[in-house]
């Protein structure tokens, strides 16, 4: 009889304890989702298989890694903060047992230990970064990186102490005393600053029907009635709270200092740690789900994204024969490119094969007439299109270099940027105050950006007054390049999109046959704006609309219906940009315009190798990822080779190809040296090594010849 007392006693304890333990997980969960967030960066950006997406994050500069560390270290104190303010009142605030019936007052406090831990949580991330800034930066320094780590922690402990001063400002002399004892980071002041810095005692209260009414209002956990003030605590996460927002949200919108985007990453966690922990702090109490209120905020707010359209020109699509009717260095011979999407990789790799290809045979630009381009292939055919000069009919010599360096221009920090202050803040404060713009727009002012800082470097000990080769206004139309087409001054582009709403390829194009053979599953730019005009760069931010660097966006008009719809990156459709060539294509051979032409094919990736999986739960989280992210190359690949094939076959003899595909570079062992290249918008120092060296070592002399033999041909 008494074992089974015993037994019975044993269950209903484990019992409480477990009930005890998944309340406090939950009530909790915010706090420890930004420390698992925190601590999970690296894996999720240096080891597991978005690594493609997110490694180039963890690569900076100095004073990159000084704000990463500043912000990491911060995130870690609002973690603290805000986990020991629901641990300590939740129990009062949830009604958690016998536990909620205390009367006596809890004390808060943060101890050294609390500090250490919670300082743990943001060493992985910072060591990431130091550790990646060290090996992929030709700038930064051991020494430099770690000096500057230390100051970011150093930056952010300063951040939490003045916090606790405006706490201790705001109080009474005798209130300032119990708190700051039981602060570790203010403990050693001596108490006559305490007495200096806070209030005279006696406090004057707040009225008997003020005190009533924050009471009804805030409820538990949050106001003491019986001495008129809110809990200790509160102020001091309100007063970091505030602080944190004035040096990293103000600062940051306001001055031009470049910041990586890691640092914005970082700076979200925080900011959703704060403000999540808060508003379920406030909503568990009376079981109103979090999630709830989030959707209803996103609904109210309606943070839509758009492009805008011009109307000075209307927009119409040339047909095959107005292309074809000039341009090219011989009869009824052309030459086209097909270049596929993936990120800045793929953006540096087209300028790279279309820059080195004319600078070794400057009649080829004149030759081209037709560039059908994806995602990061339409961002480096927009920097070597943009750099045509419309006297000559191809890009200036001294123009070809800067455009690879222009392409290579990092984006990723300014699409951060928007992330955190525009979306996320237009988000929650329901677009009153926008600061600054969308991540869409950014991504698209940022190339502007890159190409003014790369003609600013070629300017440097130049005679004053002169150009540069490339003009970094990027303010030209596809109506304005069509011009240039029909004289043959400038090839037609088609740069590739998808509409969100039904799947349709977008091509937003200058071009496009009269009539195709079918015209479901398509529409090209001038149908869907009803004629009004784009400009190319964002022509090419709409192709390279991936998730969820980019936001899909619509057009600002609200007619024709098609104007509402919404476009992103053309990759979902046809990654490789041939779906839309071939068509084009097919329809100028039916028609006789061209007798022979010659395809150039730009693929920005090695070949596909597969690669063990993570083992584990951690595949299964990330198996669709990664299937997204491999169906550009694999499935998509097999359906362009069969298209492309076919009309070769129909049109036997008049269709040639020549392929530049970025290649494995030799490792000294003698073995290839394949590395995953980044889809985002960020190349490191050695990435940008490794496009240089694919194209320079002789790798592409094959396919190049074959251009050369068919320019020469055509004269």
């Amino acid at each position: 009889m008494t074992e089974t007392h015993e037994s019975a006693s044993f269950f209903a304890n484990l019992r409480i304890k477990l009930i005890w333990f998944f309340n406090w997980l939950y009530f909790l969960r915010f706090p420890i989702f930004t420390a698992v967030a925190l601590v999970g960066l690296p894996y999720l950006g240096l080891v597991s298989s978005l690594k493609s997406l997110l490694a180039s994050l963890f690569v900076t500069d100095k004073w990159g890694i000084f704000l990463v560390s500043s912000v990491a270290f911060t995130t870690g104190w609002a973690i603290l903060t805000t986990w020991r303010l629901i641990r300590l009142y939740g129990t009062a605030r949830f009604k958690l047992g016998e536990e909620a019936a205390e009367t006596t007052e809890p004390r808060f406090s943060i101890n050294l230990r609390q500090m250490l831990v919670a300082g743990l949580l943001a060493v992985p991330v910072t060591a990431s970064v130091v550790y990646k800034t060290i090996t992929e930066s030709a700038y930064t320094s051991a020494t430099t990186a770690i000096l500057f780590a230390v100051l970011g922690l150093a930056g952010s402990l300063l951040l939490f102490f003045l916090a606790v001063l405006l706490q201790l400002f705001v109080n009474s002399e005798t209130r300032a005393r119990q708190l700051y004892k039981e602060l570790f980071i203010v403990s050693w002041l001596p108490v006559s600053l305490i007495d200096w810095i806070a209030r005279k005692d006696p406090v004057e209260m707040p009225s008997r029907t003020l005190r009533k009414f924050l009471k009804n209002i805030l409820g538990e956990g949050f106001f003491d009635e019986r001495e008129g003030r809110f809990l200790a605590g509160h102020g001091m996460a309100a007063a970091l709270l505030v602080v944190t927002l004035v040096v990293f949200i103000l600062a940051g919108q306001f001055t031009t200092v470049e910041m990586p985007a890691i640092f914005f990453v970082v700076l979200l966690l925080m900011l959703l740690c704060w403000g999540l922990s808060g508003l379920s702090f406030m909503l568990d109490r009376f079981r109103v789900p979090v999630m709830l209120i989030l959707m209803a905020i996103t609904y109210i707010s309606d943070p839509n994204y758009f492009y805008d359209t011009g109307s000075h020109k209307p927009l119409k699509m040339l047909a095959p024969q107005a292309v074809l009717a000039s341009g090219g260095a011989g009869p009824k011979k052309v030459i086209v490119v097909a270049t596929e999407g993936g990120g800045i990789q793929a953006a540096a790799w087209t300028a790279q094969v279309l820059s080195g290809i004319q600078k070794e045979r400057p009649d080829f630009a004149n030759a081209v007439r037709v560039i059908s381009s994806v995602s990061g292939g339409s961002v480096g055919s927009l920097f070597f299109v943009n750099s045509y000069d419309a006297q000559a009919g191809a890009p200036n010599p001294e123009a070809l270099e800067l455009v690879v360096k222009m392409s290579e221009g990092n984006s990723l920090d300014e699409v951060a940027r928007g992330l955190v202050y525009h979306d996320f803040f237009n988000t929650v404060l329901f677009g009153f105050w926008p600061f600054g713009v969308d991540r869409g727009i950014a991504l698209e002012d940022s190339w502007g950006r890159n190409c003014q800082k790369i003609c600013d470097e070629y300017l440097l000990g130049k005679p004053s007054g002169t150009p540069c080769p490339v003009n970094c206004q990027m303010k030209g139309t596809l109506a304005a390049w069509a011009e240039d087409v029909v004289t043959g001054k400038r090839p037609a582009n088609v740069f590739n999109s998808t509409v969100v709403e039904n799947g349709d390829r977008l091509l937003i194009a200058n071009t496009d046959v009269e009539k195709p053979i079918d015209r479901r599953g398509r529409v090209n730019i001038a149908e869907l704006l009803g004629g009004k005009d784009v400009q190319a760069d964002t022509a090419a931010r709409l192709s390279a609309t991936f998730p969820y660097v980019s936001p899909a966006a619509r057009s600002r008009e609200n007619k024709p219906d098609g104007a509402m719809l919404h476009a992103v990156d053309g990759g979902y459709y046809d990654n490789y940009g041939m779906t839309s060539l071939v068509e084009w294509l097919n329809n100028a051979l039916l028609e006789n315009l061209i007798s022979e032409v010659l395809v150039i094919q730009i693929h920005s990736f090695p070949e596909i190798t597969s690669s063990e999986p993570p083992p584990g739960y951690i595949s299964q989280l990330l198996a669709p990822v990664e299937t997204l992210l491999n169906i550009r190359t694999s499935a998509q690949a097999s359906h362009k080779e069969i298209e492309f094939r076919l009309l070769q076959e129909k049109w036997q003899g008049q269709v040639q190809s020549a392929t530049f595909r970025f290649c494995c570079l030799p490792a000294k062992d003698g073995a290839k040296n394949c590395y995953d290249p980044p889809l985002t918008w960020k190349l490191t120092d050695d990435e940008k090594a490794k496009v240089a060296a694919c194209w320079t070592n002789g790798s592409q002399n094959g396919e190049l010849q074959k251009v050369m033999n068919f320019l020469s041909a055509m004269k």
